[in-house]
């Protein structure tokens, strides 16, 4: 898994570029497009992270995350369409499976065919 997520690094816009969306926190843009203005990633959205995703018109987040890495504020669960699919990390007794990845992707890659919908992946708590 992480090295996956290092793989979409050199994807990531560098500082500045399409941040004209977000608002800025703590000095920097707290959502980093990999396809601007339809597919970002981040952290998991804290209640700070609400307005910069309204701003940036995500109205689906993922998370692929475990409920015990954290859990979305009340507000963002109702403001956004929200879907969780877990996949593990390195805390986790069984790797990662290709399959699981598949699962996925295909859940990023049915958002965007049925519902055209900008897209925010929450891959760490």
């Amino acid at each position: 898994m992480k090295e996956f997520l290092r793989s979409l690094h050199p994807l990531l816009p560098q500082k500045g570029i399409n941040a004209s969306r977000s608002a800025v926190i703590n000095g920097r843009t707290p959502i980093q497009w990999v396809l601007p203005n339809q597919l970002a990633i981040g952290r998991l959205p804290t209640m700070a992270l609400y307005e910069p995703l309204v701003q940036a018109n995500i109205q689906v987040i993922l998370s692929l995350c475990a409920p015990a890495e954290g859990m979305l504020p009340e507000i963002i669960q109702h403001s956004f369409e929200c879907v969780r699919y877990i996949l593990p990390d390195s805390t986790y007794i069984y790797p990662l499976t290709v399959e699981q990845l598949t699962i996925a992707v295909e859940l990023v890659h049915q958002t965007f065919r049925q519902k055209s919908q900008c897209i925010y992946i929450v891959w760490r708590g």
